[in-house]
């Protein structure tokens, strides 16, 4: 009798350890679970490539009419694949500070840039604005080198040179406000007008070149 018992614990023990050797190899032949690549940031946010304008940028080096900028920062946001709304403030001291906003618009391989057209003041007193989109055809934009390279031929002639600003850099308090008042403008002038009509930022009706 003892000897049944031994046999039959001898064969429930061979037919488990049978089983986890099967689980076991089996689960060597499972391929591992697939892997995605991370393109999202911390906040769920679209990873932008490197070889994109947007971002923000602090300005590395910069020449308004052959005076050094002492400090700039510029902002660019992506319309869409052709158009990117920017922002940018320059400070050069002995002068008033500078603010632009626009649209880097690529046209054929490069960059031409998108403003509004200013009103005249007797425009502004009949109480007409103007809300033409104009290109103009003097900026040249170049990234080289991880650097962003803007030079605007103009009566002006700034020559800039841009690196992102990955760190947040700190800001001096005039940059803050000053910048603040550009985000406002390019936000009223150029980003809801796009937003309410895709014409707004469509192909404009002529070029001035080099204005």
């Amino acid at each position: 009798m003892d000897y049944v018992r031994l046999l039959i614990f001898s064969i429930f023990l061979t037919a488990c350890n049978s089983t986890v050797l099967q689980r076991d190899t089996s689960s060597q032949r499972l391929p591992s679970l697939p892997t995605t690549e991370q393109h999202t940031d911390d906040n769920d946010l679209k990873i932008i490539e490197e070889d994109s304008l947007v971002g923000q940028y602090t300005l590395k080096r910069g020449l308004f009419r052959n005076q050094e900028i002492t400090e700039g920062y510029l902002v660019i946001q992506e319309i869409d694949v052709n158009n990117y709304g920017y922002y940018y403030v320059t400070i050069t001291e002995g002068f008033t500070p500078e603010t632009h906003t626009g649209i880097f618009y690529k046209k054929g391989g490069k960059y031409v840039q998108k403003v509004i057209e200013d009103s005249s003041e007797a425009e502004i007193s009949q109480g007409k604005r103007k809300y033409k989109m104009s290109i103009i055809d003097n900026i040249e934009v170049k990234q080289e080198d991880k650097l962003l390279k803007i030079f605007i031929n103009s009566t002006k002639k700034e020559k800039l040179l841009w690196k992102r600003d990955n760190d947040n850099k700190e800001k001096s308090q005039k940059m803050i406000n000053i910048l603040q008042n550009a985000k406002h403008e390019y936000i009223k002038y150029y980003q809801e007008k796009c937003n309410e009509s895709s014409d707004f930022c469509g192909d404009s009706a002529y070029t001035k070149v080099n204005d």
